[in-house]
């Protein structure tokens, strides 16, 4: 980073400059800075690997997202695999869905005590399955 290009304000520091660019690029629609200190830390990063870091750590680290569900059901990642596997000659995501909200949600609400946590959670997604259609081959792998 180049402290004199504001030529201006020949003693401007590096985190001035940060902040100034975060004041700048705010407006125009960056939302990934939240502050100077993030472009501080970006520079940092592109000048030891030469190339930016993706802005959301699970990726950055190199692992799939994942539904939330298979954090409290992993036994749901191995049903939706046999199902697609099973079904791979007409598989789409509109059936995939109907499958989980058909019968794996309901076969894993029978298998859980009454008044577990897990309950809420699985009714949870019954009624909003926004969250589910986010399952792609690479997340259950």
């Amino acid at each position: 980073m180049n402290q004199q290009s504001d030529y201006d304000v020949p003693n401007k520091t590096r985190k001035e400059c940060c902040e100034a660019a975060f004041e700048y690029l705010n407006p125009c629609g960056n939302e990934a800075a939240t502050t100077g200190g993030t472009i501080a830390r970006w520079n940092r990063e592109f000048r030891t690997i030469n190339k930016f870091l993706h802005p959301n750590p699970i990726v950055r680290n190199g692992k799939c997202p994942e539904p939330s569900i298979f954090e409290h059901f992993p036994e749901s990642k191995d049903a939706i695999k046999r199902f697609a596997n099973a079904n791979l000659a007409n598989l789409m995501t509109e059936l995939l869905r109907d499958f989980i909200i058909t019968k794996l949600l309901p076969g894993l609400l029978k298998s859980i005590a009454i008044h577990d946590e897990s309950k809420e959670l699985l009714d949870f997604y019954k009624e909003k399955p926004r969250g589910l259609i986010k399952i792609n081959y690479s997340n259950v792998q």
